[in-house]
């Protein structure tokens, strides 16, 4: 990625000098110099006065995110009071609204934008969901911003950026990077003598999930925890066949058939119904009516694993969950070698302009704000920043902090930097659609009611059939 820095400078010394020189040649003593200074002082005091008597205008921008936890808003916080510092002079302030992340609440959100003025920058966080905003008129066209400012995205962002533009034109600028990955409990990986993978295929890692798995009853640790009671009961499926299909995993070339009949899916999901049957992790069941969860079953030691890195600000918060065990990362697996080629990641936190607000400039310098300069204030919360702007090694500290919580080298390496092989959807059709169908499949599958067959059979059928209708 080519680095731009834009600068500004403005020269605010030639008049001081021409007062200096106009001081230093008065040598009548008729007191030129002290009515100069004393002229000068009186102009800066009512300036200062007039400041103070007329403060600008107050511009609050309403912004929406889908950050609802104390430490996140907290973070986003800082971000904010930076902003406010900075544009201080123009009386811009920010106003914080959160909603969930979910169907409801996107489609709360999406209500807010249909009906006014009352949003005027908002995230997605899915490319998906963002076309579908700009098809709806609901996210401005950034293009006439970013000329008029000379503000090149994929300077900052990087070519992958091509795959976040519609027609051509950006309806956002990406504010943060992710890797997804595991999250391991490296206390009982030493004390196994397992090794940190770096990568690693099926039958290895269901070999690690074997040999973690120990005890009866409550006193059980296992191996792994799939945290099938979250929105997404298949993410971590995709995470793994992204590994050899990329980011287009639900496809066959082309995006008019799914590939539910190809046999890495069949190997995956087996894997996955495999660690469930044979006791390595909770089953789905056990999750659903225990509502078990990434902290009451990682943070607890009660597994070695699981499935995804958001579970990084509990970690941090040894107030709410203490622990003392140290946390390292790692790739989720391949199904074999020849097909561990992607990484499946790339940008989250995708920042919008309603295209209704009364203030598009005013969001528009929070938006270029928060992406070049702000978005450090997030790697406190494990959001690694999208653009080139920031120092890798100030990233770090901030992610990892300096209490020892977290293994360095794997972090590093699984969690923070950034990679050439990101498995970025290029592919969109009614991928929501498919995502529903093959969430209640897979959850048939997961409770017995169906083989692995029949799930990914059935997933097929559905998948294509809507794939086939206009």
């Amino acid at each position: 990625m080519k680095k731009r820095m834009v600068c500004s400078l403005i020269s605010v010394l030639l008049a001081g000098a021409m007062l200096t020189g106009c001081g230093g040649s008065s040598a009548s003593g008729d007191g030129s110099s002290s009515a100069v200074k004393e002229s000068s002082d009186a102009g800066g005091t009512a300036k200062t006065a007039a400041a103070e008597e007329n403060p600008p205008e107050e511009v609050t921008i309403h912004f929406w995110s889908g950050l609802s936890d104390a430490s996140s808003q907290e973070a986003q916080q800082r971000l904010i009071d930076a902003f406010e510092e900075k544009y201080k002079d123009k009386g811009y302030k920010v106003e914080a609204e959160s909603f969930v992340n979910d169907s409801n609440g996107n489609l709360k959100l999406e209500a807010n934008l249909l009906g006014g003025d009352e949003i005027d920058v908002y995230v997605s966080y899915s490319s998906s969901t963002l076309f579908k905003r700009a098809e709806g008129n609901l996210a401005l066209d950034l293009t006439d911003l970013c000329q008029r400012d000379g503000f090149d995205i994929e300077s900052y962002a990087g070519d992958m950026m091509e795959y976040f533009r519609k027609d051509g034109k950006a309806y956002c600028l990406p504010v943060s990077l992710s890797k997804f990955c595991m999250v391991l409990n490296k206390d009982m990986f030493d004390a196994a003598g397992i090794e940190i993978p770096e990568s690693w295929t099926y039958d290895e890692f269901l070999e690690v999930c074997k040999k973690l798995t120990h005890g009866e009853g409550e006193d059980k640790v296992y191996g792994m925890f799939w945290n099938t009671n979250g929105g997404d009961k298949s993410a971590y499926a995709h995470y793994m066949s992204a590994k050899a299909f990329g980011g287009d995993y639900y496809y066959k070339e082309g995006g008019t058939e799914t590939n539910f009949d190809d046999p890495i899916w069949q190997k995956t999901i087996e894997l996955i119904n495999t660690t469930m049957q044979e006791g390595y992790t909770p089953t789905h069941a056990d999750t659903v009516t225990e509502k078990l969860t990434q902290e009451s079953m990682f943070l607890t030691g009660r597994a070695a694993m699981c499935n995804g890195s958001w579970v990084f600000q509990s970690i941090k918060d040894t107030q709410t969950y203490p622990h003392d065990f140290v946390t390292a990362f790692a790739p989720f697996p391949a199904v074999d070698e020849e097909h561990n080629t992607y990484i499946r990641g790339g940008y989250q936190d995708l920042l919008s302009i309603n295209p209704r607000s009364e203030h598009i400039d005013e969001a528009w310098e929070f938006m270029k704000f928060y992406m070049n300069e702000g978005a450090l204030y997030m790697a406190d919360i494990g959001r690694i920043p999208a653009s080139n702007t920031y120092d890798n090694e100030e990233i770090a500290a901030r992610v990892l902090g300096s209490d020892g919580l977290f293994d360095e080298q794997s972090a590093a390496s699984a969690l923070i930097d950034p990679s050439g092989n990101y498995a970025v959807s290029t592919i969109l059709e009614k991928t929501p659609q498919i995502t529903d169908v093959f969430q209640e499949e897979m959850e048939a599958v997961w409770t017995g009611n169906k083989t692995v067959e029949e799930g990914l059979a059935s997933a097929k059928k559905r998948g294509d059939e809507i794939l086939a209708k206009e």
